[in-house]
Protein backbone atom coordinates (compact mmCIF):
# COMPACT_ATOMS: atom_id res chain seq x y z
CA UNK A 1 0.00 0.00 0.00
CA UNK A 2 1.04 3.52 -0.70
CA UNK A 3 0.21 7.00 -0.27
CA UNK A 4 0.96 9.42 -2.51
CA UNK A 5 0.81 13.46 -2.68
CA UNK A 6 0.82 15.02 -6.13
CA UNK A 7 2.40 18.51 -6.71
CA UNK A 8 2.52 21.00 -9.58
CA UNK A 9 1.27 20.21 -12.81
CA UNK A 10 0.65 16.68 -13.52
CA UNK A 11 1.88 15.04 -16.78
CA UNK A 12 -1.29 13.59 -18.88
CA UNK A 13 -1.52 11.69 -21.51
CA UNK A 14 -1.30 14.64 -23.80
CA UNK A 15 2.13 15.47 -22.87
CA UNK A 16 3.37 19.49 -23.53
CA UNK A 17 6.92 20.91 -23.63
CA UNK A 18 7.60 22.30 -20.40
CA UNK A 19 4.78 19.81 -17.74
CA UNK A 20 6.55 18.87 -14.81
CA UNK A 21 5.26 17.04 -11.89
CA UNK A 22 6.50 16.42 -7.95
CA UNK A 23 5.73 13.63 -5.85
CA UNK A 24 6.37 12.08 -2.59
CA UNK A 25 5.34 8.49 -2.26
CA UNK A 26 5.13 6.62 1.18
CA UNK A 27 4.05 2.79 1.83
CA UNK A 28 4.88 -0.49 3.22
CA UNK A 29 6.13 -3.44 1.54
CA UNK A 30 4.48 -6.85 2.40
CA UNK A 31 5.99 -9.60 2.31
CA UNK A 32 5.03 -13.36 2.61
CA UNK A 33 7.07 -15.97 2.07
CA UNK A 34 4.56 -19.08 1.44
CA UNK A 35 5.20 -21.73 4.55
CA UNK A 36 7.49 -19.97 6.83
CA UNK A 37 4.58 -19.67 9.84
CA UNK A 38 5.17 -15.37 9.83
CA UNK A 39 1.73 -13.80 10.77
CA UNK A 40 0.48 -10.03 11.09
CA UNK A 41 3.02 -7.78 11.95
CA UNK A 42 5.96 -10.03 10.92
CA UNK A 43 4.76 -9.86 7.13
CA UNK A 44 5.91 -5.84 7.24
CA UNK A 45 9.17 -6.07 5.33
CA UNK A 46 10.34 -2.47 5.25
CA UNK A 47 9.01 0.84 4.53
CA UNK A 48 9.18 3.31 1.01
CA UNK A 49 9.36 6.74 1.17
CA UNK A 50 10.48 8.24 -1.93
CA UNK A 51 10.11 12.04 -3.89
CA UNK A 52 10.28 12.09 -7.91
CA UNK A 53 10.35 14.57 -10.43
CA UNK A 54 9.29 14.30 -13.75
CA UNK A 55 9.30 16.76 -16.92
CA UNK A 56 8.75 16.62 -20.56
CA UNK A 57 10.70 18.67 -23.21
CA UNK A 58 10.95 19.70 -26.42
CA UNK A 59 11.07 17.26 -29.18
CA UNK A 60 9.38 14.09 -27.07
CA UNK A 61 12.16 14.17 -24.56
CA UNK A 62 11.25 13.76 -20.83
CA UNK A 63 13.47 13.52 -17.86
CA UNK A 64 12.68 11.64 -14.12
CA UNK A 65 14.63 11.94 -11.34
CA UNK A 66 13.56 9.70 -8.28
CA UNK A 67 15.10 9.39 -4.62
CA UNK A 68 15.13 7.67 -0.91
CA UNK A 69 13.64 4.12 -0.37
CA UNK A 70 11.67 2.92 -4.07
CA UNK A 71 10.80 0.03 -5.08
CA UNK A 72 12.74 -2.07 -7.70
CA UNK A 73 9.43 -1.65 -10.03
CA UNK A 74 10.32 1.70 -11.26
CA UNK A 75 13.14 0.88 -13.09
CA UNK A 76 12.43 0.00 -16.53
CA UNK A 77 15.62 -1.26 -18.24
CA UNK A 78 16.10 -4.57 -19.51
CA UNK A 79 19.02 -6.65 -17.42
CA UNK A 80 20.49 -9.79 -17.90
CA UNK A 81 19.82 -12.25 -15.69
CA UNK A 82 23.94 -12.84 -15.20
CA UNK A 83 23.28 -9.14 -13.92
CA UNK A 84 20.13 -9.60 -11.80
CA UNK A 85 18.76 -12.80 -10.94
CA UNK A 86 15.04 -13.68 -10.64
CA UNK A 87 15.69 -14.61 -6.84
CA UNK A 88 17.58 -11.12 -7.00
CA UNK A 89 14.42 -9.17 -8.15
CA UNK A 90 11.67 -11.76 -5.81
CA UNK A 91 13.49 -10.98 -2.54
CA UNK A 92 14.71 -7.68 -3.09
CA UNK A 93 11.73 -5.11 -3.54
CA UNK A 94 13.51 -2.09 -2.93
CA UNK A 95 16.49 0.31 -4.06
CA UNK A 96 17.92 2.78 -1.32
CA UNK A 97 19.37 5.73 -3.65
CA UNK A 98 18.79 7.29 -6.65
CA UNK A 99 17.16 6.93 -10.00
CA UNK A 100 17.43 8.70 -13.06
CA UNK A 101 15.70 8.22 -16.66
CA UNK A 102 15.98 9.81 -19.71
CA UNK A 103 13.56 9.04 -23.26
CA UNK A 104 12.96 10.35 -25.96
CA UNK A 105 11.22 8.63 -29.28
CA UNK A 106 14.09 6.47 -30.05
CA UNK A 107 16.43 6.35 -26.83
CA UNK A 108 15.96 5.14 -23.59
CA UNK A 109 18.00 5.14 -21.07
CA UNK A 110 18.42 4.95 -17.22
CA UNK A 111 20.82 5.26 -14.39
CA UNK A 112 20.95 4.49 -10.86
CA UNK A 113 22.34 3.25 -7.68
CA UNK A 114 21.58 1.56 -4.18
CA UNK A 115 23.11 1.41 -0.95
CA UNK A 116 23.40 -1.65 0.01
CA UNK A 117 25.37 -1.58 3.07
CA UNK A 118 26.83 0.94 5.67
CA UNK A 119 29.99 0.59 7.21
CA UNK A 120 30.27 -0.57 10.36
CA UNK A 121 32.21 -2.95 12.81
CA UNK A 122 31.38 -6.78 11.04
CA UNK A 123 29.46 -4.63 8.52
CA UNK A 124 30.74 -4.54 5.03
CA UNK A 125 30.16 -1.03 3.14
CA UNK A 126 28.35 -2.08 -0.18
CA UNK A 127 26.86 -0.22 -3.00
CA UNK A 128 25.69 -0.94 -6.68
CA UNK A 129 25.79 1.44 -9.80
CA UNK A 130 23.34 -0.06 -12.84
CA UNK A 131 23.01 1.55 -15.77
CA UNK A 132 20.53 0.25 -19.08
CA UNK A 133 19.08 1.51 -22.06
CA UNK A 134 18.21 0.95 -25.55
CA UNK A 135 18.61 2.90 -28.97
CA UNK A 136 15.79 2.48 -31.55
CA UNK A 137 18.12 3.27 -34.83
CA UNK A 138 14.63 1.43 -36.95
CA UNK A 139 11.35 -0.12 -36.27
CA UNK A 140 12.88 -4.04 -35.89
CA UNK A 141 16.32 -3.80 -35.05
CA UNK A 142 17.73 -1.55 -31.78
CA UNK A 143 20.91 -1.43 -29.96
CA UNK A 144 21.18 -1.84 -26.04
CA UNK A 145 23.31 -2.22 -22.91
CA UNK A 146 22.95 -3.16 -19.41
CA UNK A 147 25.81 -2.87 -16.93
CA UNK A 148 26.69 -3.12 -13.14
CA UNK A 149 29.40 -2.00 -10.73
CA UNK A 150 29.04 -3.67 -7.81
CA UNK A 151 30.98 -2.51 -4.71
CA UNK A 152 31.91 -4.76 -1.93
CA UNK A 153 34.03 -3.14 0.34
CA UNK A 154 35.46 -3.17 4.04
CA UNK A 155 34.78 -3.38 7.88
CA UNK A 156 36.04 -2.55 11.01
CA UNK A 157 37.24 -6.38 10.87
CA UNK A 158 38.08 -6.50 7.24
CA UNK A 159 39.74 -3.94 5.36
CA UNK A 160 40.30 -5.00 1.90
CA UNK A 161 37.66 -4.47 -1.14
CA UNK A 162 36.61 -6.56 -3.97
CA UNK A 163 34.97 -5.11 -7.40
CA UNK A 164 32.97 -7.26 -9.69
CA UNK A 165 32.07 -4.73 -13.45
CA UNK A 166 29.63 -6.54 -15.77
CA UNK A 167 28.53 -5.41 -18.81
CA UNK A 168 26.24 -7.11 -21.63
CA UNK A 169 25.73 -5.02 -24.96
CA UNK A 170 23.18 -6.14 -27.76
CA UNK A 171 21.42 -5.88 -30.81
CA UNK A 172 17.63 -6.31 -30.84
CA UNK A 173 15.06 -7.65 -33.35
CA UNK A 174 11.64 -6.82 -32.90
CA UNK A 175 9.56 -9.45 -34.90
CA UNK A 176 6.42 -9.11 -33.08
CA UNK A 177 4.71 -7.09 -35.71
CA UNK A 178 6.24 -9.35 -38.36
CA UNK A 179 4.73 -12.09 -37.04
CA UNK A 180 1.48 -10.66 -36.23
CA UNK A 181 2.60 -11.59 -32.20
CA UNK A 182 2.26 -9.24 -28.76
CA UNK A 183 6.22 -9.90 -28.27
CA UNK A 184 8.47 -11.67 -30.17
CA UNK A 185 12.23 -10.63 -29.91
CA UNK A 186 15.93 -12.20 -30.25
CA UNK A 187 18.62 -10.25 -28.08
CA UNK A 188 21.97 -11.12 -28.86
CA UNK A 189 25.38 -9.96 -27.60
CA UNK A 190 28.21 -9.92 -25.58
CA UNK A 191 28.74 -10.50 -21.79
CA UNK A 192 32.11 -8.93 -20.28
CA UNK A 193 33.31 -6.92 -17.37
CA UNK A 194 35.92 -7.66 -14.68
CA UNK A 195 36.43 -8.83 -11.36
CA UNK A 196 39.42 -7.46 -9.20
CA UNK A 197 40.23 -8.37 -5.20
CA UNK A 198 42.47 -5.73 -4.33
CA UNK A 199 43.59 -7.33 -1.52
CA UNK A 200 45.51 -9.73 -3.90
CA UNK A 201 45.95 -6.98 -6.75
CA UNK A 202 43.89 -10.19 -8.48
CA UNK A 203 41.85 -9.18 -12.05
CA UNK A 204 39.85 -11.96 -13.78
CA UNK A 205 38.17 -10.49 -17.00
CA UNK A 206 35.31 -12.97 -18.03
CA UNK A 207 33.91 -12.49 -21.63
CA UNK A 208 30.53 -14.86 -22.85
CA UNK A 209 28.19 -14.71 -25.29
CA UNK A 210 24.48 -14.44 -24.48
CA UNK A 211 20.91 -14.67 -27.01
CA UNK A 212 17.45 -14.71 -25.64
CA UNK A 213 14.49 -15.19 -27.44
Amino acid sequence: PYLTIDMGRPLSRRIRPGDSSHRVVAGMDLYKDMGNGEKNFSLFDEISFYYEYDAAWRKGRRFSMTAGVLPRTLTEGYYSRVIFSDATKFTDHNIEGLLLKYSSNTLFSELWCDWMGQYGYDRRERFQVNTAGQWDFSRIVSFGWNASLYHFAGSELEHYVVDNFLANLYLKADLARKAGMQALSLNAGLLTGYQRDRREDLYVIPVAFESVM
